[in-house]
């Protein structure tokens, strides 16, 4: 894995101001490229396109990885170091009697494993339920979702009194 830097110096620049900043926006003007049209930081328009197609460009993807772990190297962090860490202050939380403290280092420990996913609901409060199953059901579909688990998809229930044992 090379740490040579990208030929293009604005691509470069691009990926270490984004790698900085965590903001493809940013990195895309402190890069020093500038949109045709003026538009604020705070909005989103032409910048945001060109940004995030700069950012999907193969070598630049791939230099802002081995800039990441260039940077996880240095500071010696791993996923491994990161559960020690969190198990650490748990039970520093734990012997302090900091319940939140402790539960929040638990959340942590359970998302950085994957055990944990944070989801966002997409919608309209209530716009679902409007839906008929089908109309869901395709919605669902042209979105990449995962299908539901209907009662379709679950075995028939085998304990004593259940509909498959009448």
């Amino acid at each position: 894995m090379s740490s040579k830097p990208l030929r293009n110096p604005r691509h470069e620049a691009f990926a270490r101001h984004y790698v900085r900043l965590g903001v493809a926006r940013r990195a895309y003007v402190e890069a020093g490229y500038q949109s045709r049209m003026p538009v604020e930081l705070t909005e989103c328009g032409p910048v945001d396109a060109c940004a995030s197609r700069l950012l999907k460009h193969a070598k630049v993807e791939s230099r802002i990885e081995r800039l990441r772990q260039a940077m996880a190297k240095r500071s010696d962090v791993t996923e491994e170091s990161l559960l020690d860490e969190l198990e650490e202050a748990r039970i520093v939380s734990r012997d302090n009697g900091q319940g939140a403290a402790m539960t929040s280092a638990s959340v942590a420990k359970a998302k950085l494993v994957g055990l944990m996913v944070d989801r966002k609901e997409i919608g309209d409060a209530g716009e679902f339920q409007r839906m008929t199953e089908q109309e869901l059901r395709e919605y669902i579909k042209g979105n990449d979702m995962p299908a539901p688990i209907g009662p379709e998809s679950l075995p028939a229930p085998t304990h004593p009194g259940s509909k498959s044992e009448q």
